[in-house]
Formats: structure tokens, C-alpha cells, sequence
């Protein structure tokens, strides 16, 4: 895929996404090699009204309110090799 193309392919795959999309920065990436990509990704995800945020902020103040889940070796298409990918176990409320 092309450099050109991944803003685009990031956007499809967040607006996609049927849970809360996290997008992993890397300060070597964006914010050197691809830093034009970037700047122009956040103005992409602003006009679609995407907002990016440390993932703390999407903690509840009750942190016995989250899922029992477990991270485990996995695939996502677009990917090279495995990734660490959520497991949510079955809840027992």
C-alpha cells in the first residue's frame, strides 16, 4: 500500500470498527519519517469528526465496570505478522 493511500485505509477501517478503534503512535514514524502523513491524518480524522485520545480517558471512574478480557497472540488484516488482540471472556454478572 502506498504512503498516499494509508490515511484513506486508516479512516475505513476506524469508521469500520464497531468498537473503540486504538491507533498505536510511534514517535519514529509519525513523527519523523511520516510526519506530513500525519499532520495530514489528524486533518483528515478532524473532518470526519474522529477525535484521538490517551486511552485512560476512556477508563470509567469504576474500573470493576470493565470487561474481563485477556490479550492474546492474533492477525488483523492489513498487518504483517501477529499482534497482541483482545479476548473478551464471557461476563458473569
Amino acid at each position: 500500500m502506498s504512503a498516499d493511500a494509508f490515511n484513506d485505509y486508516l479512516m475505513k477501517r476506524i469508521q469500520q470498527d464497531k468498537g473503540v478503534p486504538v491507533y498505536t503512535i510511534h514517535a519514529e514514524v509519525e513523527g519523523i519519517a511520516f510526519a506530513a502523513q500525519f499532520d495530514a491524518l489528524l486533518t483528515l480524522a478532524r473532518e470526519n469528526n474522529i477525535h484521538f485520545c490517551p486511552l485512560s480517558q476512556l477508563l470509567p471512574d469504576d474500573i470493576s465496570r470493565l470487561p474481563v478480557g485477556s490479550i492474546e497472540r492474533g492477525e488483523i488484516a492489513g498487518r504483517e505478522g501477529w499482534l497482541g488482540v483482545e479476548h473478551i471472556m464471557e461476563s458473569s454478572l
